[in-house]
């Protein structure tokens, strides 16, 4: 147990608050009903630190609860997901696999972000500099966020705020 809390801020989550009546945009906190929980997956041979067992069991214990969205970098990894989730006997059906290029083992600083209005999401997207490092692996994970909206066709609010 202690491995899944250690790596529950890896998660991205998409809230929705059904009783809102305000149309305003805002960050919902973790135990406002879920229309998703997302998290990232690679394969193990690609990163210096082997955690795919531990990233199977986050969503091995989510799926039964709320519907899971993995963010996969690339087709290995897909198909390394796919036989866990066959094997293990999970719902299919609770999990959907999305490939995005991970050029950095975690998402969780610079993937999407979720805002609600209770009706809707949105992404808030903030000017990510890589940690002020600069390196071009870095920059292009400050685009996984923009990239999902694109392909989702979520709305998202900008700033300049690093």
């Amino acid at each position: 147990m202690k491995n899944l809390i250690l790596f529950l801020p890896l998660l991205i989550l998409s809230c929705s608050d059904k009783k809102s009546e305000s149309k305003a945009y805002s960050y919902l906190p973790e135990w406002y009903p879920h229309k998703a929980v997302w998290i990232d997956f690679h394969d193990d041979s690609q990163w210096s630190v082997p955690d795919t067992k531990a990233r199977f069991e986050i969503i091995q214990k989510l799926q039964d609860k709320v519907p899971v969205k993995v963010l996969v970098d690339g087709e290995v990894a897909a198909k390394k997901l796919d036989s866990l989730i066959a094997a293990n006997g999970l719902d299919q059906s609770r999990i959907t696999i999305v490939e995005h290029e991970q050029p950095n083992i975690a998402m969780r600083d610079a993937g999407p972000i979720f805002l609600s209005n209770g009706d809707s999401l949105m992404i808030a997207d903030f000017r990510w500099t890589g940690y002020a490092g600069n390196h071009a692996d870095d920059l292009r994970r400050g685009q996984i966020d923009n990239d999902l909206a694109n392909k989702y066709g979520w709305q998202v609010n900008t700033t300049d705020i690093a």
